[in-house]
């Protein structure tokens, strides 16, 4: 990764659903109920944002929501200014499927299991390219 800087998070605080002390930072989360967050399971699911602390469960999760900028694992290589979605580990990987919900756009390209900036955009769900 070449970029070490991305546009200002919007953070919220949440409740984390399980324990994400060794695993879960920068990884896309969804809502478990109203107020707690759990590591996206899903490809192309539903994110609200990507963890960007490492809490215990129960404790508070700083989620950069959409509209701002965070930092993101990546679940295969990246390319730049690409759209990304989560894979079922919470990762960031690029749609590959109609109906995948768009999350991001690429800030740097980036390796499988780098960290990497990404502008976080959602609402789309990916078409498949002509």
């Amino acid at each position: 990764m070449t970029r070490s800087s991305y546009p200002e998070a919007k953070i919220e605080a949440f409740k984390a659903y399980a324990d994400y002390s060794t695993t879960g930072q920068f990884l896309f989360v969804t809502l478990s109920d109203e107020s707690t967050v759990a590591k996206e399971s899903t490809k192309g699911g539903n994110s609200i944002g990507v963890l960007m602390n490492n809490p215990e469960s129960a404790k508070v999760a700083e989620v950069a929501l959409v509209g701002g900028g965070a930092l993101v694992v990546a679940g295969e290589s990246i390319t730049l200014n690409k759209q990304i979605t989560s894979n079922t580990s919470g990762q960031a990987i690029h749609p590959d499927a109609a109906g995948q919900r768009i999350m991001g756009i690429a800030l740097a390209s980036a390796d499988s299991g780098d960290i990497f900036p990404v502008l976080l955009v959602a609402g789309e769900t990916y078409a498949a390219e002509a």
